[in-house]
């Protein structure tokens, strides 16, 4: 028996030890300096508890200790290729923001017999004419059946055509029926869905390549989307930040734009509409949204679900937070918000993020209200107490975030980092401007909804820093 025991320690602590000198080399986030000790470290610790373990000159009590000294070991790099590897998988999947996803909707007035997609055989169907996914979703929709097809600019003229009979149903973006909901338009109220499909839409890989993340300045943009589903599905982008990373200077500027910045959509003309509402025509309309406004080149992009905050906040056991006010946020009437500290799980302190109509200065308190959130997970999250949950926060927050820059370079950039293991300076700002009521290019002259009209000033000053920053 203790030779058994014997032989089973010595194979545990020779394939841990590979095993451990191969994870730790695939996540490539050590520089040779650290990574060639590191190896010699563990053959070294390997080969000589082995030794000492096989030798049979070796007295009883010596090769009682190491034995407790290779346990330990195989218990240590167990955890370390436990940890890796998870990391590795987690960066794999997040690294691939390569497609997204569209889901539309068929809807008809709910006052009709129609019940399933094949009623309306030969029908007349309306779609959106400016969905940048118009013949794919046609085309989609034709395996199902056929039908008289017309389509309109914007999604009251498509509501307004249903309503005037001279359609049988649309097909909309589901983020259409989000915005709708927040126009209060009545016909949220008065429609049914009989069908829904999906389009896949291949990103094209537009991003900026000749930057090297250990020396040049680079410019990421994060979208925050308001998605109910995946990551990937098409959606409103709600939180919308450029990054500016300097690795020379060690500085990061951190430039938020209010949702409702009544911006023109890239690619478009006339009426102009709310930033948030680009997201429902894909990450690149953001991205080249957000280029045009503030005339930088965005280098990369993240993209964020609301399914992010709330699983990272309830991984971590809620967050305590200040109200100013007492109410019950407008995008969760499950949630009560108290005047004053106190506790709060994911999905609350998500409406206490997004909520703007609680406050007299509405979307720049949402900002704060944001930033107070971002910051109590920060302390959370570098409390040791949490920190030893990696594995679960790399888990639950898996598939809740994507986005363009590669493997590579994030594992690039954590092996400069670890190597130089410097402080950085962050500063933020946000762009600012006045409240009022105005139509739309998505929603069009008869549905006006608020919107947040620039302050150049501000406008102009974020720019001014982001070429600093750039320098």
């Amino acid at each position: 028996m203790k030779r058994f025991l014997k032989w089973l320690l010595v194979s545990l602590l020779a394939f841990s030890s590979i095993f451990v000198i191969i994870y730790v080399y695939k996540l490539n986030i050590l520089e040779n300096k650290y990574l060639i000790p590191f190896i010699a470290g563990v053959i070294l610790f390997g080969a000589l508890n082995i030794f000492k373990l096989v030798r049979k000159k070796t007295r009883k009590g010596p090769k009682i200790a190491f034995a407790i000294f290779s346990a330990l070991l195989i218990i240590i790099y167990t955890i370390i290729c436990r940890f890796t590897d998870t990391t590795i998988g987690f960066l794999k999947k997040i690294t691939n923001l390569k497609m997204e996803t569209v889901n539309y909707s068929v809807l008809v007035l709910d006052n009709t017999d129609y019940s399933e997609i094949l009623d309306l055989t030969d029908k007349k169907i309306g779609f959106m004419g400016t969905d940048l996914n118009l013949n794919d979703s046609e085309k989609e929709l034709k395996n199902k059946m056929t039908f008289e097809k017309s389509t309109y600019d914007d999604i009251g003229s498509l509501i307004g055509a249903l309503y005037n009979n001279e359609l049988n149903a649309v097909v909309v973006n589901e983020a259409y029926i989000h915005m709708l909901e927040e126009s209060e338009n009545e016909f949220v109220k008065n429609y049914k869905v009989i069908y829904k499909y999906t389009v896949r839409v291949l990103l094209k890989d537009n991003r900026v390549k000749t930057v090297d993340y250990t020396k040049d300045p680079f410019v990421l943009y994060v979208s925050g989307t308001d998605s109910r589903g995946t990551v990937s599905d098409v959606s409103r982008s709600d939180v919308n930040i450029i990054i500016v990373v300097n690795p020379k200077t060690h500085k990061i500027l951190l430039v938020n734009t209010p949702r409702d910045y009544y911006v023109q959509l890239h690619g478009t003309t006339g009426i102009k509409d709310k930033l948030t509402h680009a997201g429902v025509y894909g990450i690149d309309m953001s991205k080249n949204t957000m280029q045009d406004l503030l005339d930088v080149k965005i280098n990369n992009v993240v993209k964020v679900s609301f399914q992010t905050v709330i699983k990272l906040i309830d991984t971590i056991d809620g967050i305590d937070i200040t109200s100013e006010k007492d109410y019950i946020p407008h995008t969760n009437k499950n949630c009560h918000i108290t005047e004053g500290e106190q506790h709060l799980d994911g999905t609350c302190a998500l409406a206490f993020a997004r909520e703007r109509y609680t406050y007299e200065t509405g979307d720049r308190h949402r900002g704060e209200n944001q930033q107070q959130v971002i910051t109590k997970v920060v302390e959370k999250m570098t409390n040791p107490k949490y920190m030893i949950r990696y594995n679960d926060i790399l888990k639950n927050t898996e598939g809740t975030i994507e986005t363009d820059i590669s493997y590579d370079d994030i594992t690039e950039l954590a092996k400069y980092e670890l190597s130089n293991l410097t402080s950085w300076t962050v500063e933020s700002i946000s762009l600012d401007g006045e409240g009022a009521m105005l139509p739309t290019y998505s929603m069009g002259e008869d549905l006006p909804l608020y919107v947040m009209i620039p302050n150049e000033e501000t406008v102009n000053n974020a720019k001014a820093k982001i070429k600093e920053y750039l320098q």
